[in-house]
């Protein structure tokens, strides 16, 4: 995000548009587009630490037709691309300019704990464990209502982080 989108106070940071971001304000800093935009609102970002950020599962998705069709499961590789995604968001969102592409690079310790359902309200947070620009490592939880519903260690690169993160 360029500084004009972003202003540091005594307080922290002031991001305008102020949160939450809605899909719109959200497909600005992500490339994804449909059928793989899976964040539709952004609540908070702390730069540099943490991103809360939401996947409403609509029913309609057509994933379901094929996964499972007399059982719909929202599959566990797309709640894994939902956190990849929020991690996108709070690199782009911390950043004083555009950082490039964001690519998940790896996946660990993912663990999936209860199914998540067509009408679920999926909320990602993404906090950065470990940095190596342009290299960073995120554990990323899922929750429905206030059950986890998946984990992972989230290995992200993002090309011209390491000419541009200061912090």
């Amino acid at each position: 995000m360029n500084k004009s989108l972003r202003a540091q106070t005594d307080y922290g940071f002031v991001f305008d548009p102020p949160f939450p971001w809605q899909k719109e304000e959200v497909a600005k800093r992500l490339p994804h587009r449909p059928p793989m935009f899976l964040i539709h609102q952004v609540d908070t970002v702390v730069p540099w630490s943490y991103c809360l950020a939401w996947n409403f599962i609509s029913p309609d998705d057509p994933i379901f037709g094929g996964h499972f069709p007399h059982q719909p499961i929202y599959p566990g590789v797309m709640i894994l691309e939902s956190l990849g995604q929020s991690a996108a968001v709070l690199f782009q969102a911390s950043s004083d300019a555009p950082l490039g592409e964001c690519l998940l690079t790896g996946v660990k310790d993912a663990r999936f704990f209860h199914p998540v359902l067509p009408g679920d309200a999926l909320r990602c947070e993404v906090n950065i464990e470990r940095e190596r620009p342009p290299f960073f490592w995120n554990r990323g939880r899922a929750f429905v209502k206030h059950k986890c519903v998946a984990t992972a260690l989230l290995i992200a690169y993002c090309r011209n982080a390491d000419e541009l993160v200061s912090h």
